[in-house]
Order: C-alpha cells, then structure tokens, then sequence
C-alpha cells in the first residue's frame, strides 16, 4: 500500500510540476485515487497536490505539497510554526495523531534550533544529534512527542525545518 501511495504521489508531482491541461491533470488525479484508494487534487497552475485518505481504522490522513500548502487546522497549537518561513509540505496523520511539516527559512539552522528550545521550553529536551549541517532536537512533554530537524540545503543556503509532532498514546 505504500508502494502505491508513493507512487501515486509521484506521479501528482511529476503532473503538477509540468503545468500540464486539465485533462491530464484529471487524468493523473484518477490514476493517483485509484492507486491509492484516496481522494487526489492536483493544482497544476500553483504546484498544489493534495491527497486524503482513510487508513484501516477508518481515520483520515491528508498530504499537501506545493508552496500553497497550509498548516493543518488539528497541527498542535503548543508546536509553534517558525517565524516567517515558508510551508513546503504538511502531512496529517490519523486526523491528528501525527504531523509532519516542512518549512523553509533564510535563518541558520542554529536561529531554528534555539527558537524551538526557547518556545518549547515546557518541553523535556530527549536528544540532539548533530552531524554535519543537519541537527535532530528531539522533545517531548505528556501529551506530544516532537522532533525538529534543521538543515542547511546545500541547493540555496536557506535552512528547511522538519516538525514531527505525535500524539502520546495513554
């Protein structure tokens, strides 16, 4: 089932990427619903893939991508988004059990790193790992499980977030 969802979302990319007709737009949202059994909406003026899913426990998980993908509505309010960076991606899990969000920032990834450990001092520090121009700060308090990722892209030099946010099972 990942294989096809991959691949399904591959193939949104490749159509949204290539500004292609709506027809091949529609063509492409087909093949990508029925590989994986989800609701696609590909935007190929704007980049934006959307794709909704219900997983076998009968919740929703939802993947956005493209530069007008927004933070999703359920995203945990103690996680702060980082100050004037931009949304890459998001992806919410099980309605809220679980989100992945990608960010862009001219800061360093140093300026990433000791905003969070500011703005989720309620947090416990579990672990940073540091290797290379990429660092892990992972935290956790009752209720969250949260790692933040902070790399230089070696593409621009800008700075891309990753915020995992989990819900603790009771």
């Amino acid at each position: 089932m990942r294989t096809a969802f991959a691949s399904a979302l591959l193939i949104s990319l490749a159509v949204a990427a290539s500004g292609c007709s709506k027809i091949q737009e529609k063509m492409a949202e087909k093949a990508a619903e029925k590989a994986t059994g989800g609701q696609v909406d590909i935007d190929s003026k704007s980049g934006q893939v959307k794709l909704k899913q219900k997983g076998p426990d009968g919740k929703e998980s939802e993947v956005q991508l493209g530069e007008h993908s927004t933070i999703p509505a359920d995203f945990p309010k103690s996680v702060p988004i980082y100050p004037g960076s931009k949304v890459l991606s998001t992806v919410s899990i099980s309605q809220g059990e679980g989100h992945m969000v990608t960010l862009n920032t001219k800061d360093s990834a140093q300026q990433v790193l000791d905003y969070y450990k500011k703005n989720l001092g309620s947090f416990k520090v579990d672990g940073e790992l540091a290797s290379g121009d990429t660092t892990i700060l992972t935290l956790s308090n009752d209720q969250l499980s949260v790692s933040v990722t902070a790399a230089k892209s070696s593409d621009d030099g800008t700075t891309l977030i990753s915020l995992l946010a989990s819900t603790k099972k009771s």
